[in-house]
């Protein structure tokens, strides 16, 4: 991938030159460090499983089983937020400069009415197939009856 060269907009102006670096940092972390983070924390999650596998014992089950359990919880949390949440944070972050920048540049607003629904129509279908997830998980875990779970999963889903 070959990065575009910074317009030059001129020395007087750095707000403007800050806001164009923040959106490139977060332009290249959005397509060179986050799909490395993903495989790094596949590739850690699968070392836990060895390791779980492999060594542990009933001799060692109380010292590593924890230690084990952990990174692995932190591991699965990074490979999840690594697969949508930092990519829609770096995005908004991006999205919201080139707002301000075009407001400043023509002094009008500008409107996104269709990308706005077009977020909120992806997050709910995020958000519903999590929920589909967790109304079958909840009840078969024992945690809530089948009532219950459709209303947790729907909380959840909704968040």
């Amino acid at each position: 991938a070959k990065l575009e060269k910074v317009p030059d907009v001129g020395s007087k102006s750095k707000t403007t030159v800050a806001l164009l670096w923040t959106a490139t940092i977060c332009t290249f972390l959005a397509e060179f460090l986050i799909p490395v983070l993903r495989r790094l924390a596949t590739l850690g999650l699968l070392a836990m499983v060895m390791l779980a596998t492999f060594t542990l014992t009933e001799e060692n089950l109380v010292d590593w089983g924890h230690t084990i359990i952990q990174w692995a919880f932190v591991l699965a949390f990074f490979k999840a937020a690594s697969e949508l949440f930092f990519e829609v944070v770096l995005s908004f972050i991006v999205g919201q400069i080139h707002k301000h920048l075009c407001e400043k540049s023509d002094g009008k607003v500008v409107d996104f009415g269709s990308s706005i629904i077009r977020t909120v129509v992806g997050q709910t279908l995020v958000g519903t197939s999590v929920a589909s997830v967790l109304v079958v998980v909840f009840p078969d875990a024992g945690i809530t009856s089948q009532n219950g779970g459709v209303v947790l999963a729907g909380l959840v889903g909704w968040l």
